[in-house]
């Protein structure tokens, strides 16, 4: 395979930036990885100014370096260019590559400078474009190159110490202006604060009235609360003592009534009596008849006696019948009798019942004194709740007054927090810029 070979002439002056360029490539020497040894000897010997030469794959990756130093034995031996020639012999370049330093064009150069630092003995630098070979960079140039970074690098900084310097004389400055600024809104806002305090202490004394005024307020309501529920006591027994009154009225009034069925079961007797009495009267009559009939035929008769048989058996007959109603009569006095009894139980009963409705009257009466008697503790408790209510009245507007100061007061502290917060903006823009200067880089 015959060695690939590319040379490029040295640049007059690699340029230096903040990234690698593709213009830093000092020469483009390149061998593929099975190449055989004489190919570089021959290279070399073709370049003397070549001190490093890129070994390839096929893809045209570097993969290691060979160095001119390693290869000087070969270079100066008279005999060494016959002994590579020596087909008998396989010398590659494999056996003398070396790990090279490689780096992506675009790459900062200070990762570039590390790539290179981090090889020992490093002839040069190797760089790629995607990661295909682009060119070396001698070691010459990059000598050159981090001379110069690290001579901008040391400008960067003396420029960064003088703005920070220039910076830290304006902040302090500007310090000083706002520490005073700060210091005359601390006094103003001392003094808001005072008056504030006083405020909140008059505010105090005045809510602990109200709080003690509550206090008897709420005594007071309890004391109404536990007579409203002795009043709804009361209440209860009255409405209890009613329903009783209305129970025994309306027994009452039962007993009336079965009274008026007694009274008139006793006038139907009284009748019956009448009717009696009136039949024995037509009875005693037709005995009065009989009897002169009977004395009429015995002064007829005379002696004979048949006649006054036949007027005693009519005389006996009307005994009997006289004998019958007198039992009549004595049944409906006994009638009557049981009549009167009950209507005498009746009239007992509604006795009772007036004598109980009297008690009741004389409950409900009591009751009533009892509710008259919570009614006035109720009005004197609810007097005391109103005098509590003008004194809290009283308080509450003192309150409101100081409140009214208080807002007053605190509309200044809101102002001067303002001005606390514009002051503490100005702090903040120029804490950042200065932090922004201080970060900026050199140039």
């Amino acid at each position: 395979m015959k060695p690939a070979l590319r040379l490029v002439p040295p640049p007059p002056a690699a340029p230096a930036g903040d990234v690698v360029d593709a213009d830093w490539a000092t020469d483009a020497s390149t061998l593929p990885r099975d190449a055989p040894l004489l190919a570089a000897v021959t290279l070399l010997r073709a370049a003397p100014d070549v001190r490093m030469i890129a070994i390839v794959d096929d893809h045209d990756r570097p993969c290691g370096a060979l160095l001119e130093r390693d290869m000087r034995a070969l270079l100066f031996n008279p005999f060494g260019h016959a002994l590579l020639s020596n087909r008998g012999l396989s010398m590659g370049v494999a056996g003398k590559m070396l790990p090279c330093a490689t780096i992506e064009i675009g790459s900062p150069v200070v990762a570039a400078l590390a790539a290179w630092r981090a090889v020992d003995a490093a002839e040069g630098l190797v760089l790629t474009r995607g990661g295909r070979f682009a060119g070396i960079v001698a070691q010459p140039v990059l000598l050159r190159i981090a001379a110069e970074h690290a001579g901008r690098a040391h400008a960067a900084e003396r420029r960064r110490a003088g703005r920070i310097e220039a910076a830290a004389h304006r902040f302090r400055t500007d310090g000083e202006a706002m520490a005073r600024a700060l210091g005359d809104v601390s006094g103003r806002v001392d003094t808001a604060s005072r008056r504030i305090a006083d405020r909140a202490a008059t505010i105090d004394a005045r809510t602990g009235e109200v709080a003690a005024a509550i206090g008897g307020t709420t005594i007071n309501l309890q004391r109404i609360g536990a007579r409203a529920q002795d009043f709804a006591g009361a209440l209860g027994g009255v409405e209890q003592r009613m329903d009783a009154a209305e129970r025994v009225t309306r027994d009452a009034v039962a007993r009336t009534r079965s009274e008026r069925g007694q009274i008139a079961a006793l006038g139907e007797a009284a009748d019956a009596i009448a009717s009696v009495s009136a039949l024995i009267d037509t009875i005693a009559q037709q005995t009065a008849m009989l009897a002169l009939n009977a004395t009429i035929e015995c002064a007829r008769a005379g002696e004979a006696g048949r006649g006054f048989t036949a007027v005693a058996g009519e005389v006996k007959a009307l005994a009997a019948q006289t004998r019958t109603a007198a039992g009549g009569i004595a049944d409906h006095v006994a009638h009557i009798r049981t009549a009167t009894g009950a209507v005498a139980d009746g009239h007992a009963g509604i006795a009772q019942a007036v004598d109980a409705i009297d008690e009741l009257s004389a409950s409900v009466m009591a009751a009533v004194r009892e509710q008259r008697a919570a009614a006035r503790a109720i009005g004197t408790d609810v007097g005391a709740v109103g005098a509590a209510a003008v004194q809290i009245e009283a308080s509450m507007g003192d309150v409101l007054a100081r409140a009214h100061e208080a807002g007053a007061d605190a509309g200044v502290m809101r102002a001067l927090a303002g001005q606390l917060g514009e002051i503490a903006a100005s702090v903040d823009e120029r804490v950042a810029a200065f932090l922004a200067e201080l970060d900026a880089p050199g140039g």
